[in-house]
């Protein structure tokens, strides 16, 4: 029978907790600016559902409180990396109202989307986020082997 001091437990509960919080966070979702290779970029609420294996956007005016209408998703599993900055994206032209400290990028075999976060903090956080998912799903798909 093992026994954990308290320090250890309280370890593990703030473990725990930061596990609930990024899950949360990414079902509760953000508003992000989603740039086109091709196209004007759009406000777009993305967030995840429930089982986190879909990550989904729609556009914000139509989202009401009991429907967010589904505008395109990714796979989760499909993310390969998250990186910082555009990678497809037609680059924004001198003096356009882009942070482009604030993009981020998630990249699969078939499409990469490109994310422009309201602030640098906030660009961290969501890297962080996303970050967290893969390794999570990484788990997953290990465990149903």
């Amino acid at each position: 029978k093992m026994m954990f001091d308290e320090g250890e437990k309280e370890v593990w509960s703030e473990i725990e907790e930061k596990e609930r919080d990024w899950k949360s966070l990414l079902t509760n979702g953000n508003y992000f600016v989603k740039h086109h290779r091709w196209g004007k970029p759009k406000l777009r609420i993305v967030w995840a559902n429930d089982t986190l294996d879909r990550l989904q956007w729609a556009d914000p005016k139509k989202v009401t409180k009991d429907n967010k209408k589904v505008k395109g998703f990714i796979q989760t599993d499909d993310i390969l990396e998250v990186r910082n900055g555009f990678v497809k994206a037609k680059l924004p032209k001198q003096g356009a109202q882009v942070r482009t400290k604030c993009v981020f990028s998630l990249i699969t075999k078939s499409r990469t989307l490109e994310l422009e976060a309201p602030t640098e903090d906030a660009k961290s956080k969501w890297v962080e986020v996303f970050e967290s998912l893969q390794k999570d799903r990484a788990k997953v798909k290990i465990a149903s082997r």
